[in-house]
This record gives C-alpha cells, sequence and structure tokens, in this order.
C-alpha cells in the first residue's frame, strides 16, 4: 500500500501532525509489511521530516515561489508524475492544502469535513471526509484521520487477500519495531506497485475490526513512539554544534568558571533546501552515522563525570510578538533555577539559539554572563561564545544559527526546554527526554488567527504548562516565580 501525507505548514503544526506517524506506521505495517508513507510539504519546513525512518519518501514543494502561472503548472505536473496513491491523507484542512492533494492522483484522498477542516471548503475535495468537533484537540484529529485511513487499507488489504493477492502475514510488535527503526527505502517515490487494489471494489461492510489496531493510536501509544517520527542526521550536524553541545557537557573545562570564548568557524554553512522539489528516498545511501528513529546519544547529565551540569534552552522566538516571553524574565528564571541547582551541587547551563533576531540572544547572552564582552554586535555571524556567570552558577553558550538538524539535535540534548506555543517548543516535545514547559496567551479573552482565539484545549500535548491570566493574549505577564515553581514540581517528582 502507498499511503500519502499532505501537510505543509507551519513549523509547529508539521511537529504536531507528525508526532503520531510512530504509531501510525507501527499499526499499519501490522496490516501490510510493505506499505509505504510519503509526505508533501513545505520545502521551508523539509529538515523538519529529514532523515525520519517513517517517512519513506518526502516531497519538499516550493509552495512561497509559486507566483506565476508557469511555476504553478510545474508543481502540477510534478504532483501528478508520482503515480497513484492509495490513500492520501490532507492533515491541513485548507483549501491550499486540499488542492495539493488533488493534483496527486489518489485512490482515496481523505480529510476534515465542513465543519471539521479549518476552511470548510476544502472538504469539497476530498473523497472521504472525517466530521470531529475543530475545537477537539489536535492529536485527536490527526489521529481520526489516521483511523480511517487504517480502515481504508484494512479493506484493501482485506480484498486483496480474498483474490489471492497480498500476503496475510502481519508483522509481529518486534519485526514491526525492527521496521520502523531500520527503513530507508531506496525505491523510487513513484515507482508503480504491484498489489494496488481497486478501491471501488471494497466492500467496507466486511471489514473485520480485528484488522485494524486502533490501541496503536492511542494518546499514550503517540506519546511513546511519536520520537520515531523525526530523525537526526549526526553526519551531516557542523563539528562546531555537535562537539560544542557534547564537550560543554563532558569537558572539565568548564569547572573553571572561566570565560571561554569560542573562535570563529568559518566553514558553518546553513543547510538549507535549494532544489525546488526534492524527493527524500536518495537517502537511503545516508552515512552510517545517521540516527533516524530515537533521539541520537546525546550528551546525559546522570551518565558521565559531569553529571553536576543541567542544560536547559529558553525558546526567544515566535511567530508574533504575543508568544514571546521577555529576555528578562527568563534571566530572573534562570537565576532561580542556578540557585537552586547549586544547593544541590549542580551547575546551570543555559544554550541560546537565535532564528531572526541575533541581537536578541546576544543581548540575552550578556544579562546571563556578566562577564561576557559588553558589545558582541559585531562578533562574527558564526562566533560560538561560552561565559560562566559571575556566580559560576550559570554557563550561559549561544550557538550559530542552526538548521533543523542541528535544532533537533540540540533540543534532544537539553534537560529542559521552556517556551511559548512555538514551533521550536514542540519540536523539543515531539523529541521527547527533557522536560518541557510552554507558556499559553489567554485565548478565552482574546480574538484573532494564531492561537488568539483557538481554545486552549486544543492544542495542549500533555506537556505541564502555564496560561498567562492577562485580560488579553499573551504570555509576557507570566511571572518568572510561576514558572520556577512548576519547574520545581517537575524537578521533584519521580
Amino acid at each position: 500500500m502507498r499511503i500519502g501525507i499532505v501537510r505543509l505548514s507551519s513549523f509547529g503544526d508539521v511537529v504536531v501532525s507528525a508526532s503520531v506517524l510512530g504509531a501510525f506506521r507501527r499499526a499499519l505495517l501490522a496490516l501490510d509489511s510493505r506499505a509505504k508513507i510519503e509526505w508533501f510539504v513545505d520545502e521551508r519546513f523539509a529538515g523538519i521530516l529529514a532523515d525520519s525512518a517513517c517517512i519513506d519518501a518526502l516531497h519538499a514543494l516550493p509552495m512561497r515561489r509559486i507566483k506565476s502561472a508557469k511555476a504553478a503548472a510545474n508543481l502540477w505536473r510534478y504532483l501528478r508524475a508520482q503515480g497513484q496513491y492509495d490513500v492520501l491523507l490532507d492533515l491541513q484542512g485548507l483549501l491550499k492544502s486540499a488542492i495539493v492533494g488533488k493534483a496527486i492522483r489518489a485512490k482515496c484522498f481523505i480529510g476534515f469535513g465542513w465543519s471539521s477542516a479549518r476552511e470548510g471548503a476544502a472538504s469539497l475535495l476530498y473523497t472521504k471526509r472525517v466530521q470531529i468537533a475543530y475545537d477537539a484537540n489536535i492529536l485527536t484529529r490527526n489521529a481520526r484521520l489516521c483511523e480511517v485511513a487504517l480502515e481504508v487499507v484494512a479493506g484493501c488489504v482485506l480484498e486483496s487477500r480474498e483474490s489471492g493477492g497480498l500476503e496475510s502475514k502481519s508483522l509481529d510488535s518486534g519485526a514491526v519495531d525492527s521496521a520502523v527503526v531500520g527503513r530507508m527505502d531506496s525505491k523510487k517515490a513513484n515507482s508503480k506497485k504491484a498489489n494496488s487494489v481497486d478501491l471501488d471494489s471494497v466492500d467496507f461492510a466486511k471489514i473485520d475490526s480485528s484488522e485494524v489496531d486502533f490501541a496503536q493510536l492511542t494518546r499514550e501509544n503517540i506519546a511513546k513512539y511519536r520520537a520515531q517520527s523525526f530523525g537526526i542526521n549526526r553526519a551531516k550536524i557542523p563539528r562546531e554544534v555537535l562537539g560544542e553541545v557534547i564537550d560543554l557537557v563532558e569537558s572539565s573545562k568548564m569547572d573553571s568558571g572561566k570565560n571561554a570564548a569560542k573562535d570563529s568557524v568559518s566553514d558553518f554553512v546553513e543547510n538549507s533546501i535549494k532544489d525546488p522539489i526534492r524527493d527524500s528516498t536518495a537517502r537511503a545511501n545516508a552515512s552510517a552515522d545517521t540516527t533516524t528513529s530515537q533521539n541520537p546519544p546525546a550528551p546525559n547529565a546522570s551518565a558521565n563525570t559531569s553529571a553536576k551540569l543541567y542544560k536547559a534552552l529558553f525558546v526567544l522566538e515566535a511567530s508574533i510578538r504575543e508568544k514571546i516571553y521577555p529576555a528578562a524574565s527568563y534571566a530572573a528564571l534562570a537565576r532561580d533555577m542556578a540557585s537552586a541547582l547549586r544547593a544541590q551541587g549542580r551547575r546551570l547551563a543555559v544554550f541560546i539559539i537565535y532564528n531572526d533576531d541575533e541581537k536578541g540572544a546576544r543581548d540575552f547572552y550578556n544579562m546571563l554572563s556578566a562577564d561576557a564582552p559588553s558589545d558582541t554586535t559585531n562578533a562574527p555571524e558564526s562566533s560560538l561564545m561560552t561565559s560562566s556567570a559571575s556566580d559560576s552558577s550559570i554557563v550561559a553558550h549561544i550557538l550559530p544559527k542552526l538548521d533543523f538538524n542541528a535544532l533537533k539535535f540540540t533540543l534532544a540534548s537539553m534537560d529542559c526546554v521552556v517556551g511559548g506555543d512555538t514551533g521550536v517548543t514542540h519540536l523539543a516535545w515531539a523529541l521527547g527526554g527533557a522536560e518541557i514547559i510552554t507558556l499559553f496567551g489567554n485565548s478565552a479573552t482574546s480574538s484573532g488567527k494564531n492561537m488568539r482565539a483557538t481554545k486552549i484545549e486544543r492544542v495542549l500535548l500533555g506537556n505541564p504548562y502555564l496560561v498567562s491570566q492577562s485580560a488579553r493574549f499573551e504570555i509576557a505577564s507570566i511571572p518568572p516565580a510561576q514558572i520556577f515553581t512548576l519547574w520545581q514540581s517537575l524537578e521533584s517528582s519521580p
């Protein structure tokens, strides 16, 4: 079976949608051990899903660069050329994503119904519509679409078995785990599949419910297997990022409490997607160092000689200003955390990353590092700086601008991530391992897009969170002491 998924954007939404892949693939492979999953995404966010062991082909589409009829026609031809899919899912629910899906040849195109989709008109383009409350939790909504896809696959498998086609053997749990972890398909994304089934001939009333393991798509299983959805390729991480994240933990130089600013690294180049459209099936030839279905062997404070170090990352940027927490408040939180850790004989290391606001990142670095240079505006773009605060309990570390692969590695290496309702925070949640605290604005008192008028129950992902008590949508008013209290409760829990 050939399964296609359309989720074009944005950063956080792609992450949350992809988080169901680990559980979905397990259930899919139990039905058909030769099933393939392909994902269509805006090229700007393809790096989030690159090297995922749950995706057999990744199609990075130049959505922002389609500004002429000719460019649109080229995209249409590319999508049509991919061949036929047995099932196609639109996890986005927009006219844009539905039109992309319509251009893809699929026997069954599944999406949200009129009242369930963000843009109801998108539902007119689907062949199978799923009705679920728009305000239902996003994980529940995505899981429901995947359940319907599994029902369709089960029907196809049943029909094929009765006609003597598809083998009836299913993989046991151990075999499924092995297949998910090691899967790197080398065939072309548009290759024909020998066991395609005409969906028009499927009698869905005959589907045996035992064929579909819906227990695989529970919230618990989505959480258990979500890290398998995201791959990290260690071979592609710039040495200054890979080394610095590890060395900061393992090196005894930190104990000196002295400023250890790094030299500029001239060969750091952000890994961008340059081709208009890219098929990821070629990644079968990736380096043997590629870490895929699980987080890479990242620094673990309890597993090395520097066990007294606690690694934290505070998310400084967001798509809208209301989702940005003030750097000064983060600094106050860091001081409280450092004081609590110092009482336990531990030290706080704060990793600082940036995307658009390099100056803001360096200003935050200066807040944490009393002995850091007073003016870093002329420092080379890719410079790496490490400094200890004057009380020797905080180590501030600013990284160069990261691509998605290096970002995933960095987030997977943290002990704690705090941030607003934004892509970086969601990615840290999806990778697992770290304590994640999400800061939400009070949407009940506001209106507008980007969560200003979205019920908070719809976007909760299961990690600890705080909601602003402000009469308007913003997170800046959340007291650092309140975040600190929540963090302390997480640290003290077993």
